[in-house]
């Protein structure tokens, strides 16, 4: 966990660097001081990012760039936004993250660098090399990888059965947990054997007199059968979430709440057995530890 929460030093997020002038005035792009595409930008939901739209001045629509947030897939990681680029003459898309909140003037220069734009049209060429060689690409696929990465070392996710998580959860009779119509786990019986030793010490009255009032150890093994969950490689499943007071309080509740939701049938019981392990399948999936 150390090393994922490290700031990417090592990831030059730079780009090229620009001999060209670029401005931006309310409506127009300007490189070298000529006006090269009209543009609208909208403020997104997910402030201070924008959205924006590049145009010809013939009116036709040549880029759309939206942003997107990247959803955090567990409470200790932090969601982050990235950018959606559509050509739309090409029919092409590119998701790319930027970290520069001023994207205009970054989607500019962009613009500028790999010529993106001339003669009301968008280069197809010029596309291709800008989604082979821009750091963007590179950066965002880093940052996914992190949060990969942060799974497997918690949470064994590489151990896991790719399915849609998003769908109901079933528990067979024979204890197969289904989801997405894929098996993802089974739940065993397992024997639970605990050692105790208790003392105990002799009277005149008793059979033990004869230890002469001395105290006598003796072991009792007591044998108590619980339930195992299981991946399908047959690894055991041993997440444990730490909650503190505060923090992860509501988090605790509401974690596998909305999948329980979806995945509860009429015929199981509130607060039976199979409902109660029904709430904890749902509790690991939505924990992204099963």
């Amino acid at each position: 966990m150390k090393q994922l929460f490290i700031p990417f030093l090592s990831i030059v997020t730079a780009t090229a660097s620009f001999s060209q002038n670029i401005h931006l005035s309310d409506s127009v792009i300007y490189i070298d001081d000529k006006p090269v595409a009209l543009y609208y930008k909208t403020v997104n939901e997910s402030m201070p990012h924008y959205d924006m739209d590049v145009y010809g001045f013939k009116g036709n629509l040549l880029v759309q760039a939206s942003v997107i947030k990247f959803n955090a897939p567990v409470s200790e990681l932090k969601p982050f936004y990235y950018y959606e680029i559509i050509f739309k003459e090409q029919q092409d898309t590119a998701a790319v993250y930027i970290e520069d909140e001023a994207f205009p003037i970054v989607f500019a220069k962009i613009i500028a660098a790999y010529k993106l734009i001339g003669n009301d049209k968008v280069s197809k060429a010029a596309v291709s090399k800008f989604k082979k060689t821009y750091p963007g690409f590179s950066l965002l696929d880093a940052k996914i990888k992190l949060f990969k990465d942060y799974l497997i070392e918690t949470r064994r996710f590489d151990e896991q059965v790719i399915r849609d998580r998003s769908k109901p959860v079933t528990i067979s009779r024979e204890r197969i947990i289904m989801q997405d119509g894929i098996k993802i786990g089974i739940i065993r019986e397992e024997e639970n054997l605990t050692a105790k030793d208790y003392n105990y010490t002799a009277s005149q009255n008793s059979m033990a007199s004869m230890t002469n009032g001395n105290t006598v150890t003796y072991t009792r093994v007591d044998n108590k059968k619980k339930l195992v969950i299981y991946f399908t490689n047959g690894n055991k499943v041993d997440f444990e979430r730490n909650y503190s007071e505060g923090e992860y309080s509501r988090q605790k509740e509401e974690t596998g709440k909305s999948l329980y939701e979806i995945s509860k049938t009429p015929k199981i019981v509130t607060g039976s057995f199979a409902d109660q392990m029904l709430k904890k399948v749902c509790f690991l999936i939505e924990e992204y530890a099963l």
